[in-house]
């Protein structure tokens, strides 16, 4: 057959030879797609599966939370909960890592720590969050948290540490930035580092103005100016 006959051939006979001469290339290809997709499918199921058994793990956990805050402080006192949540919590972490449903379970464990006043325990799993978690929607209030429970112990150091991160935008969006950034004059002022403590709240008025917080800071401004303490620069 010459080359213009071959290229007069009805356009079905062309796709059939070319589907004769690649046959095997086609077939294994449609075998490895098809088995790509029934991998791809098993996959998501499982981690389906995975992500609502955690959740329905940590709604039991929360659940005997809830119950706990509600007892008295006796029946707190003489109850087994702590523990028994410690230890359910430690199991949906060893069983569903890094999942929401360990998130969960992080934050309300350092729920009960700051409740039983075990504020270095609590800040640990505070900064857990933050370190393990990086975009999710408790890096915020886990950082501002992280703050209190380290003011709390005495540790100021750490406690600016984690606010200064909070107020240079760490974990945006949130509300928690203008209350660092109040917080940190609160802090400079605790020191008499009344320049700093200025420096911080000027910060507060000039980028949140529309917080609930920037009044308290302008009434600072106006204290720490009336007494001499701090001023423009």
């Amino acid at each position: 057959m010459n080359d213009t006959t071959e290229g007069k051939q009805p356009l079905s006979q062309r796709i059939g030879d070319f589907l004769h001469r690649y046959r095997t290339v086609l077939l294994v290809g449609s075998v490895v797609l098809l088995g790509g997709i029934i991998v791809a499918v098993a996959v998501y199921q499982f981690l389906d599966n995975r992500a609502e058994r955690a959740a329905r793990a940590v709604e039991l956990v929360q659940e005997r939370f809830d119950d706990y805050e509600a007892l008295s402080d006796e029946e707190k006192a003489a109850s087994s909960v702590p523990d028994e949540i410690r230890a359910d919590i430690a199991d949906i972490r060893d069983r569903y890592g890094r999942s929401y449903g360990d998130l969960r379970a992080r934050w309300i464990l350092a729920s009960l720590e700051w409740e039983l006043e075990n504020y270095g325990e609590a800040e640990e799993l505070y900064v857990s969050i933050v370190e393990d978690f990086p975009r999710s929607h408790l890096v915020g209030v886990s950082l501002a948290a992280a703050a209190a429970a380290a003011e709390t112990r005495g540790d100021t150091d750490a406690a600016e540490e984690f606010l200064l991160r909070l107020a240079d935008g760490e974990g945006l969006p949130n509300s928690e930035q203008s209350r660092a950034l109040f917080n940190l004059g609160r802090l400079a002022e605790s020191t008499e580092d009344w320049q700093t403590a200025y420096r911080y709240y000027n910060r507060l008025v000039d980028e949140h103005g529309q917080s609930s917080w920037t009044n308290l800071g302008r009434d600072r401004i106006i204290w720490l100016t009336s007494q001499g303490l701090a001023g423009e620069e």
